[in-house]
């Protein structure tokens, strides 16, 4: 059997022997909550959000937010997670842009801290809060018009049905698992059955068995002859 080297070298590691390269498992995806509702604001997901009353979507377009969008790219936001129950929602349409709850009014935020937002699940429906000012929503009217962040309430003005675009791919992280390297004085453990035992090479033929009442033939050193036989009278 062949056997690996004391040692190798991978990706700036050492490795010992018996070593393998696993995928680790992925960690489950970072989101705002445990509900169902919640667990669509994932880290990277994109989403869309309609809201009950004006039947249509929120949308940065032209450098403005509005509750009137259609269902295209500038209704569509990435979800970036700031913690339990916190996100900010980066325009897809408009990668700079971010919906921002500042000076009480909903605004285009650069991404700071205007634009981290709690989100609420109300049952079939989410509700936006200001981190900032917890009396700040984000509400619609019926026309698509945006009201005042401070009057929006947590009715259906300021709730929105969510619905995932797409999803955040998963990364497979691909990780040495090591094998501590043994003491000195200490054998080297190999995976696997052991290395065969060495016994030596030469061994002493085993004696020649006679039949009973038979005798081997005496043995004389070299030189020497045996005395001659014989017959009887």
């Amino acid at each position: 059997m062949a056997y690996p080297p004391p040692q190798a070298q991978m990706a700036g590691m050492t490795i010992q022997p018996g070593a393998m390269v696993v995928a680790a498992p992925a960690a489950s995806p970072q989101s705002a909550g445990s509900s169902a509702m919640l667990n669509m604001f994932t880290q990277g997901n994109v989403i869309t959000l309609k809201n009950l009353v004006s039947k249509r979507y929120l949308q940065v377009s032209n450098g403005k937010v509005s509750g009137g969008g259609a269902d295209g790219v500038n209704s569509q936001f990435t979800v970036h997670v700031r913690g339990p129950g916190k996100v900010a929602l980066q325009s897809v349409g408009n990668p700079a842009a971010y919906i921002a709850l500042a000076n009480g009014a909903t605004s285009v935020g650069n991404g700071g801290p205007f634009c981290d937002l709690v989100v609420k699940d109300v049952g079939h429906a989410v509700v936006f809060e200001s981190t900032q000012n917890r009396s700040f929503h984000i509400g619609v009217l019926q026309t698509g018009a945006l009201k005042s962040a401070a009057s929006a309430g947590t009715g259906n003005n300021a709730r929105f049905t969510p619905r995932v675009i797409s999803t955040a791919p998963v990364v497979t992280v691909v990780a040495p698992v090591v094998m501590m390297q043994p003491q000195p004085g200490y054998p080297m453990q190999y995976p696997g059955p052991p290395p065969p035992q060495q016994y030596p090479q030469q061994y002493p033929p085993p004696p020649q068995q006679y039949p009973p009442g038979q005798v081997p033939p005496q043995q004389y050193p070299p030189g020497q002859v045996p005395p001659q036989q014989y017959p009887p009278g």
